[in-house]
């Protein structure tokens, strides 16, 4: 709902964001706004912690949403766009991306969540790393590796 309410309000908030030219804020904007609008039909809201069908946990990230899918004792997390580099991002958490509406704020919740990730070896998924985008994260240094799950093509 906290997305949905920033994208819809009058005048969205990019006070706290690196983002510095106006038109590409407006740009932006306009495609949250024609985007939330298109599926707004089928659009349903949820609060953070909320699960759906019994088998998916949704979590709001500051910024982001960070969502578990778990069955049968299994969890894979996919951390949609709390990353956008496997090399960037994971060793500097802090240096972030331009688009994100309050960089500090994410920058927090991002070393929060890849350090949470790293204590628990959980299996994650994030669409902005390499194919399949599967693998773990581990602490390295003063920040965090991506370990990309071994996998092999059917012959």
């Amino acid at each position: 709902m906290v997305e949905n309410e920033f994208w819809l309000s009058a005048n969205p908030d990019f006070s706290k964001s690196k983002m510095q030219s106006a038109a590409l804020k407006e740009l932006v904007v306009k495609i949250a706004r024609q985007t939330i609008k298109g599926v707004q039909p089928k659009l349903h809201l949820f609060n953070d912690g909320e699960t759906l069908f019994d088998c998916i946990k949704l979590r709001i990230a500051a910024g982001h949403t960070v969502t578990t899918i778990y069955s049968d004792g299994e969890e894979l997390v996919h951390t949609a766009d709390l990353v956008h580099s496997q090399v960037l991002v994971f060793a500097h958490p802090e240096w972030g991306f331009d688009g994100d509406t309050d960089f500090g704020q994410a920058a927090v919740t991002r070393r929060n969540i890849l350090e949470e990730l790293a204590e628990n070896r959980k299996l994650v998924f994030s669409y902005h790393l390499p194919w399949p985008g599967l693998g773990h994260v581990r602490k390295k240094d003063k920040g965090y590796k991506w370990v990309q799950k071994s996998f092999a093509l059917p012959g």
